[in-house]
């Protein structure tokens, strides 16, 4: 079910992967790329989220929901699932982000009951 989800995420046009991050580095339910290419992603994930968590609170504006990293070949965009969780995706400059954000909002509140 979990890979199902991701999947869809995965299908969006101008999605180039999708993954599940655990809170310790490692990838799950990868759809759109080998698990192997996303290691460096999967420890990534959690320090961009605790980053953006001390930014915010810094600010008043509670935790982050989705955080967004643009980059000169495309956008990460990452989703917290729950504490242990976040569904994380790779798209190509000039996506919907808006839709892809969307689609990530509805995976990760139909992946919280997986877990």
């Amino acid at each position: 079910m979990k890979a199902t989800i991701v999947g869809e995420v995965a299908k969006i046009d101008g999605v180039s992967w999708c993954a599940i991050s655990s809170i310790e580095g490692f990838i799950h339910e990868v759809e759109g790329a080998p698990a192997i290419f996303l290691e460096g992603i999967g420890s990534l994930v959690p320090s961009l989220l605790k980053t953006a968590d001390l930014l915010l609170s810094n600010i008043q504006l509670g935790e982050p929901r989705i955080v967004t990293l643009n980059g000169e070949d495309g956008i990460l965009v990452v989703s917290t699932i729950n504490d242990s969780y976040s569904i994380v995706c790779k798209t190509e400059k000039g996506a919907n982000l808006g839709m892809v954000r969307k689609q990530i909002e509805i995976a990760s509140e139909n992946l919280l009951p997986l877990f």
